[in-house]
């Protein structure tokens, strides 16, 4: 049984059941992205202070992609387990995403390049392409499919929703850059005088909001999802399927 009433909602609804989700889940959400940061945190123990040009400053910053991408998917998978069965199981969304850890990657450049390439042209293409990409990831994790058929899946799935997947992310992200600002400038208060401490604490603040735009972004997945293909009453009837009794 769904943990919550699925139905079509409006951009400002689907951030207020997204809050009322985090809400719930959130210590768990964190502890998953957190589980999938650390290796970044770590490395910014190691390399905050030095200057950029340093081999550990640059390792940092690989590890900061790869690291980003692995608690997007696996916060992606906790909020799509927690939406759909009110219960999130960290083990599982991280042992799950890190199955399909290269196609997350082969996704994120995809989408990438191709948000890229349409930025040479014109920012406002751009855009349009960020916006219709943005299930690729759900699709990779929730779906499993290949990065190239969550491509195309998730152009599929928005196409006529780009204004409503405008207004939802840029709502989300709104929120997430104002939390981020406001605990690196507390951060930057206690940590002012050490500067290793600093980027320490900044990064692990990082993992007390990164579950708000892919707990958004999976909620809206499934939102198109409901609306275009009928997913409610699809999961409705798999509920009801008769269970066949055991010989």
């Amino acid at each position: 049984m769904p943990a919550t009433a699925l139905h079509p909602r409006s951009a400002t609804e689907l951030i207020d059941a997204s809050f009322q989700l985090l809400r719930r889940h959130y210590t768990q959400l964190v502890a998953a992205a957190v589980v999938a940061l650390l290796p970044y945190i770590l490395l910014v123990a190691v390399a905050g202070g030095r200057g950029p040009e340093s081999p550990t400053a640059l390792l940092a910053v690989f590890a900061q992609y790869l690291c980003a991408a692995l608690a997007e998917a696996a916060v992606i998978v906790g909020a799509s387990d927690a939406y759909l069965k009110g219960s999130v199981d960290i083990s599982r969304a991280i042992t799950s995403t890190v199955q399909r850890l290269p196609a997350i990657l082969v996704a994120g450049l995809l989408r990438g390049m191709a948000t890229g390439l349409a930025t040479l042209a014109l920012i406002f293409p751009g855009i349009y392409v960020w916006l219709r990409t943005f299930a690729i990831i759900p699709a990779v994790v929730l779906e499993e499919k290949p990065a190239s058929a969550a491509f195309r899946r998730s152009w599929d799935l928005s196409k006529g929703e780009a204004w409503k997947v405008f207004v939802t992310l840029l709502l989300a992200w709104l929120i997430f850059v104002v939390l981020y600002f406001l605990l690196i400038m507390a951060a930057g208060t206690l940590a002012s005088r050490n500067e290793r401490a600093s980027s320490l604490l900044v990064a692990i603040l990082l993992a007390l909001v990164y579950p708000i735009t892919g707990v958004v972004a999976t909620l809206l997945y499934y939102d198109i999802r409901i609306r275009r293909e009928g997913f409610d009453l699809e999961l409705l009837a798999r509920e009801e399927e008769p269970v066949a009794p055991s010989a």
